[in-house]
């Protein structure tokens, strides 16, 4: 059941990945993007038609509130009010996609729950990175040859 589960989310990827519009570049967001693929897969228990399916619908949806982000960085409430315009048109999409309005809402909880934990996650590593400092802010020795004379 494993072997079924990660052959899926590996085919699941790559279709997300070949419909996006723009390559994301290798690198740090390359995988969170893949861990965020695999997790709304299994939060959602999607299957392999209704993953074909859900990824292109999503993938819009999330260009949607990124433009917003764009064009209304310096108004707060202007992009609330146009994400909140985006996920009441993209809750009726989700709707065709899973026929059922509460996994439709379910993709939402989904992000929502995906970016805490990002953010916590981030949080304890900048914490176990700053706990490494010394005082003033600098690491301490790690070894090799200090100063003059070892």
């Amino acid at each position: 059941m494993k072997k079924i589960l990660l052959v899926w989310m590996v085919w699941a990827m790559g279709i997300t990945l070949s419909t996006a519009q723009e390559p994301s570049p290798a690198g740090p967001g390359h995988s969170i993007e893949a861990i965020k693929i695999a997790y709304m897969t299994k939060q959602l228990g999607l299957s392999a038609e209704e993953a074909q399916r859900f990824w292109p619908v999503y993938n819009k949806y999330m260009d949607e509130v990124k433009r917003a982000r764009r064009e209304n960085r310096s108004d707060e409430l202007a992009f609330e009010e146009k994400v909140l315009n985006v996920r009441k048109q993209y809750r009726g999409e989700f709707g065709k996609v899973f026929n059922d309005e509460a996994r439709a809402n379910k993709v939402f909880q989904c992000d929502k729950n995906f970016g805490m934990m990002m953010r916590e996650e981030w949080q304890k590593r900048r914490q176990l990175r700053d706990g490494m400092s010394g005082p003033g802010g600098t690491r301490p020795f790690r070894g090799g040859k200090q100063g003059g004379g070892n």
